[in-house]
């Protein structure tokens, strides 16, 4: 990939920021938050490739500003879905909604949102963002820094799946999405291994798993947070939300791991046949 070809990418990638910026600051959709944060990562992504081609050397990364926009408006999300986890819950259960809980959480809400604004209030967009990561992209990138990306994508998580921590799931979330956003140019790399990771709906469906893990860590994390702050008459619906959802947190981690064991152990076994072949050579 020549240069013009990086600065191609890296400028279709934010077109689609800027595109959605305005929607996002504007009314803070869920979904429109959701896209912005995923265009914000496909980048990262990318960068993660192109580091692959400066042996060390080259550190791109999403700027500070554009950094802690992303951070802001995730906690505006987090708390959006978990606010409607909650009505669902209570309606479906018919259960009473625990309102001194939501109101404290809307009010952390309208502060997130306030903080959103205020901190783009001179920024209307990311066009100097742009002007600088351009200004420093490498001026290629090698197929053999594609196959270094591959390789280091492997290692690590061949590392990742020793451990069984909500922490690591969310690390082996963001590997595969490396994954998955650069797959057009890693895919022949993956298939001529015979890795596990050679199917691009196989990773997608898994990344998918993962996320809902962690929207779920999340939810539980908030009402754990927000627990003593509510009224008494409040917390034992709470309670029968934390018991719930633990127990689909629980299910879920399990799913996820029968699946990564099974990556696991294509792992040994594609391990064991390159030991093979190594030593028929």
């Amino acid at each position: 990939m020549k240069k013009d070809e990086i600065r191609t990418v890296v400028k279709n990638a934010f077109k689609k920021i800027n595109k959605l910026f305005p929607k996002v600051i504007l009314d803070f959709d869920t979904e429109d938050i959701q896209q912005f944060r995923m265009e914000i990562r496909k980048l990262g992504a990318f960068f993660h490739l192109l580091d692959m081609e400066g042996n060390g050397t080259i550190h791109l990364r999403i700027t500070r500003k554009m950094k802690t926009f992303y951070g802001y408006i995730g906690i505006i999300r987090n708390i959006q879905l978990h606010l409607k986890k909650i009505n669902s819950y209570c309606q479906d259960s018919m259960e009473s909604v625990p309102v001194s809980y939501t109101t404290k959480l809307e009010k952390d809400l309208e502060y997130w949102k306030k903080q959103s604004k205020e901190f783009m209030d001179f920024h209307n967009n990311f066009y100097n963002d742009e002007d600088h990561i351009i200004s420093v992209l490498p001026d290629k990138l090698r197929k053999g820094s594609i196959e270094k990306f591959a390789r280091d994508i492997i290692y690590k998580l061949q590392k990742l799946l020793i451990h069984s921590d909500d922490e690591t799931l969310d690390s082996t979330r963001k590997l595969l999405e490396d994954t998955a956003y650069n797959w057009a140019s890693v895919q022949a790399h993956f298939v001529s291994r015979s890795t596990c990771l050679s199917s691009d709906e196989e990773i997608e469906s898994l990344i998918e798993m993962l996320a809902a893990f962690q929207d779920k860590c999340i939810d539980v994390s908030l009402l754990q947070t927000y627990y003593d702050d509510s009224a008494d008459n409040d917390k034992m619906i709470l309670q029968k939300i934390i018991h719930t959802w633990k127990i689909q947190k629980q299910e879920l981690r399990q799913i996820i791991y029968e699946w990564l064991d099974l990556i696991q152990l294509r792992l040994r076994k594609e391990k064991r046949l390159t030991s093979i072949d190594t030593g028929n050579d």
